[in-house]
């Protein structure tokens, strides 16, 4: 009997019929019990994922709604044929420059008088980055605003260290109290835009998650507040050339801190991405690397992290000189021109403009005419540069510096002649 039980199906061998029935129950209820208990992990294991990566209702994942006014600024400074001049270093870092000349605030103050006074300086200066002390020569400013100059303010307070546990990196400081701050800086002295600095060290254990999260969300955070105040921000996370690294660690670094930038910007909701412009460094071998890289290389490892990491909303890519001499500076300025122009001609143009915003690389010439006493040469120097970055963001080999000079007077005087 308990044989032909196990053979049909019907039983296990010595159990009675009359309980192997309920034995089943018992069986299949323990079966549903564990496949409920799987079915209710997967759907918290998924309902974690979601909440880790979707958007949320109140707007984190996504850009602020278009602001026009600032876009419209934004596309100013990104004149085809115009760059930004960065004139908005500190007080100790211009002493840094003086060669021996006493660093007073007459001296700072009569240099930025020649910068934003000097004639034919709107021929290919879009807009002028300046330190908070200038906003007291009104006149000046004036002047510049005149000529169809748009002034901008640095609005960061300098770099402190991280802490112990990242040593060597650092953060930007000036949040507190930011809003209070850039508001006067607009309705009072007629600002446009406004810059902040982070600086990204490139080491074997840096730049750290740490300082890139910390930078990131302090960008976000000042790009957010400057909008507020009217004024359109510009980013600029900047990874130094310091160092000894190679042009494939570098380009990882960069990738790492835009990435980062971008998501901390994105992650606010109140940034309106499209009136925000990029103040990026080249992709560069360090500056004490054994092993050199050629303007192409700069330019192809350059242009594959940007379109790697920066939203085709952004308007405009500006980049600054990070040390490089005036000539290396546009040299690399050029290939980028020419690889941007390449993609235009092949029907696969960047989705951002790009363009300059360099301070030394505009300024060093110029500066060692003044303090030599020769103003005229100073000014030449300056719009020489100007003349040649304008010519290389396009893709074209600069003029011979005096000759570019000579043909942004002209310009300058036809366009002052024009009733």
């Amino acid at each position: 009997m308990a044989k032909d039980a196990v053979a049909d199906g019907s039983g296990t061998a010595g159990e009675p019929a009359s309980r192997q029935p309920k034995r089943q129950r018992e069986e299949g209820r323990k079966t549903s019990a564990i496949f409920v208990a799987v079915l209710i992990g997967a759907a918290a294991v998924f309902a974690a994922y979601m909440m880790s990566h979707s958007e949320d209702a109140r707007g984190r994942g996504r850009y602020a709604a278009a602001m026009p006014a600032l876009r419209t600024v934004a596309a100013q400074l990104l004149h085809p044929e115009k760059g930004i001049l960065a004139a908005d270093e500190s007080p100790k870092t211009f002493g840094a420059r003086l060669a021996g000349h006493p660093n007073k605030p007459s001296l700072r103050q009569t240099w930025r008088h020649i910068l934003l006074t000097m004639p034919g300086l709107e021929a290919h200066i879009s807009g002028v980055i300046l330190h908070e002390e200038t906003f007291a020569q009104a006149a000046d400013l004036a002047a510049a605003r005149a000529a169809g100059v748009l002034l901008g303010i640095k609005l960061d307070n300098g770099t402190a260290p991280m802490g112990p546990k990242q040593a060597g990196e650092l953060h930007t400081r000036g949040l507190e109290g930011l809003a209070s701050r850039c508001a006067p800086f607009h309705t009072q002295h007629g600002a446009a835009f406004a810059k902040w600095r982070a600086v990204f060290r490139v080491g074997p254990h840096t730049p750290s998650k740490a300082a890139i999260r910390r930078n990131a969300k302090d960008l976000a955070s000042y790009a957010a507040a400057a909008q507020k105040c009217g004024l359109v921000p510009i980013i600029e996370p900047e990874v130094l050339a310091d160092g000894d690294h190679d042009l494939s660690r570098a380009t990882n670094a960069s990738v790492r801190v835009l990435r980062g930038v971008f998501r901390a910007l994105k992650k606010r909701g109140d940034v309106d991405v499209g009136a925000v412009l990029l103040k990026a460094a080249m992709v560069t071998p360090g500056s004490s690397s054994a092993v050199a890289a050629t303007p192409e290389q700069v330019a192809n490892a350059t242009l594959r992290v940007l379109l790697g990491t920066v939203p085709r909303a952004l308007p405009g890519v500006v980049f600054l000189s990070g040390g490089q001499s005036e000539e290396l500076a546009t040299t690399h300025l050029e290939a980028l021109g020419r690889l941007a122009a390449e993609r235009r001609a092949a029907g696969k143009p960047l989705p951002w403009a790009l363009s300059f915003s360099f301070g030394r690389a505009l300024q060093a010439s110029a500066m060692k005419q003044w303090l030599a006493g020769d103003v005229p040469a100073a000014q030449q120097a300056l719009l020489g540069r100007a003349a040649a970055n304008a010519l290389a963001q396009q893709g074209r080999a600069p003029q011979d510096p005096a000759a570019a000079a000579a043909a942004a007077a002209a310009a300058a005087a036809a366009a002052a002649a024009v009733p």
